[in-house]
C-alpha cells in the first residue's frame, strides 16, 4: 500500500514538474527585478521566454523585459516587447506609462512616427513626453491635442512650441477655460497678449486674474496713451492691492512730482529696489520736501557709508531746515561739501553737532569746526587745545576769540 502511496506521489510530482518547465527562471526573474536586480531579472526572463508556454506568463514575462530594459536605457530592445504586448489585456500592466515610454523611444528615432502615434493615441502622457522632445508639432498633431487633453501642462508646453505663431497661441487660450489655469499660466497669457498688442484676450486674462505684473501692464497702457491723471488714479487703486514695484512706481513718483501731488516717500523703496546711492538721493529728495526731521534721521542713520553720498547734496538743506536730530552726524564729515554743511550748522549754532562731525580730524578745517563746536558749547579747554593744534595762522587768528 505504501509503495503504492509512493509511486502515485513521484509521477504527481514528474507531471508537475512538465507542466510548469522554466518556472524557476520565471520567479528568478520576478523577484528579481521587485529587488531592482535588472541585470538578474533580464536574462533569467529571456531564459524563461525560450522554453515556457504559459501565455499570461510569457505576456508578463515581457512587460517586465521591457520595464528591465527602460531602466537599463536599452531602449531597442525594450521596445520590441512593448510592440508585442501593445495589444494584450492584462490589468498588470501600467498602460498609461507604456504608452508614454514608447513615445519616448519614438521621438529619440523618428519624429514622424512620433508624431503619428501621439495623434492616434490622445492621451495627456503621450503628449506631454512629445512636447517635451526636439519633435516639432504639425496641424493635424495640434489639433489632436487642442481636442483631446484637458491638462495644464500640455497646453501651456504646446503654447511654448508657437510662441512665434500668435494665432496658434489664441487657439490654444480660446479653447481653454481660464478657470482651468493656475495663476502662473494666466499672467503668462496676460504678459503674451499684452506684448503682442491684443487687448481683448489681455482683458479677458485681467477680468479673471490680477497680479502686479498685470497691473503694471494695465498701467503701462495708460503711460503709453498719456493720459497722465488716469495712471496717476489707477495706481493709487492698484497699489493698495498688489505690490507694485519698478518703473510703473518710477513713473507714478515722476507724475506726482510734476502734478505737486503728495506721496509717501516709501515708494522709493518700491521704485529703486536696491540699496544705491541714486536710491539715496531720490528718497532724500522726497525726506527733504516732507520736513519731516524723525523720518530723515531714521532714513540717514540706518545708511551705509557705501551709498551714503547720495545724501550729501541735501547736507545744507537737512542742517538749515533742522531736520538731522540724531548724534552721527560724523558720516556728513565724508561729503565732499562738508565744509558748506559746517557753515551752516555753524550759523545754526548745532555745536554738538560739529563737534560729532569733525572730532578726531586731522586736517586745519577738521580741528577749525571742532574747536567752533567746543567754543560753542562752553568748553573753552577743548576747543583752546584743539585750537592749539591748527598750523594755519590765518585759521587760528579766526579762532582766538572763540577760544579764549
Amino acid at each position: 500500500m505504501f509503495k503504492n502511496i509512493r509511486l502515485i506521489l513521484i509521477i504527481a510530482f514528474f507531471c508537475a514538474s512538465m507542466a510548469h518547465a522554466g518556472d524557476d527562471d520565471y520567479i528568478l526573474g520576478l523577484n528579481a527585478f521587485g529587488d531592482g536586480l535588472y541585470s538578474i531579472a533580464a536574462p533569467a526572463l529571456e531564459t524563461y521566454l525560450k522554453g515556457g508556454q504559459e501565455v499570461q506568463k510569457r505576456n508578463y514575462a515581457k512587460y517586465l523585459l521591457y520595464k528591465t530594459y527602460m531602466k537599463q536605457g536599452k531602449t531597442a530592445d525594450a521596445q520590441k516587447y512593448l510592440k508585442e504586448i501593445a495589444d494584450v489585456d492584462d490589468s498588470r500592466f501600467d498602460k498609461v506609462q507604456m504608452s508614454a515610454d514608447n513615445m519616448s523611444i519614438l521621438t529619440s528615432t523618428d519624429c514622424a512616427k512620433a508624431s503619428a502615434y501621439a495623434a492616434g493615441h490622445p492621451q495627456d502622457g503621450v503628449f506631454d513626453v512629445y512636447l517635451d522632445s526636439k519633435c516639432t508639432v504639425d496641424d493635424n498633431l495640434f489639433k489632436a491635442m487642442l481636442d483631446g487633453s484637458k491638462s495644464e501642462s500640455v497646453k501651456m508646453k504646446l503654447v511654448s512650441k508657437f510662441t512665434d505663431k500668435p494665432e496658434m497661441v489664441n487657439k490654444v487660450f480660446d479653447s481653454t477655460p481660464l478657470s482651468t489655469l493656475s495663476a502662473s499660466s494666466k499672467r503668462y497669457f496676460g504678459v503674451f497678449f499684452y506684448r503682442q498688442k491684443d487687448f481683448v484676450r489681455f482683458d479677458k486674462v485681467k477680468a479673471d486674474y490680477m497680479d502686479a505684473d498685470l497691473a503694471g501692464l494695465e498701467l503701462d497702457r495708460y503711460w503709453v496713451k498719456g493720459d497722465k491723471q488716469g495712471y496717476m488714479d489707477r495706481f493709487a487703486a492698484l497699489s493698495a492691492k498688489y505690490d507694485i514695484t519698478g518703473a510703473p512706481v518710477c513713473r507714478a513718483i515722476e507724475l506726482y512730482n510734476e502734478a505737486g501731488r503728495d506721496f509717501d516717500c516709501n515708494l522709493v523703496n518700491k521704485c529703486i529696489t536696491e540699496y544705491t546711492v541714486e536710491f539715496v538721493k531720490v528718497k532724500g529728495a522726497c525726506l527733504a520736501g516732507k520736513k519731516d526731521p524723525k523720518a530723515m534721521t531714521a532714513f540717514a542713520d540706518s545708511l551705509g557709508t557705501k551709498i551714503f553720498s547720495g545724501l550729501c547734496g541735501y547736507g545744507e538743506y537737512i542742517f538749515a531746515n533742522s531736520l538731522y536730530t540724531g548724534e552721527k552726524e560724523s558720516k556728513f564729515a565724508a561729503c565732499d561739501n562738508k565744509f558748506h554743511i559746517a557753515d551752516v550748522m555753524a550759523q545754526k549754532r548745532n555745536y554738538k553737532g560739529l563737534v560729532n562731525m569733525f572730532k578726531g580730524g586731522s586736517d586745519d578745517m577738521d580741528r577749525y569746526y571742532t574747536a567752533i563746536g567746543y567754543a560753542g558749547l562752553g568748553k573753552k579747554k577743548e576747543a583752546s587745545e584743539t585750537a592749539a593744534k591748527i598750523k594755519d595762522a590765518y585759521l587760528r587768528s579766526k579762532l582766538s576769540g572763540a577760544a579764549k
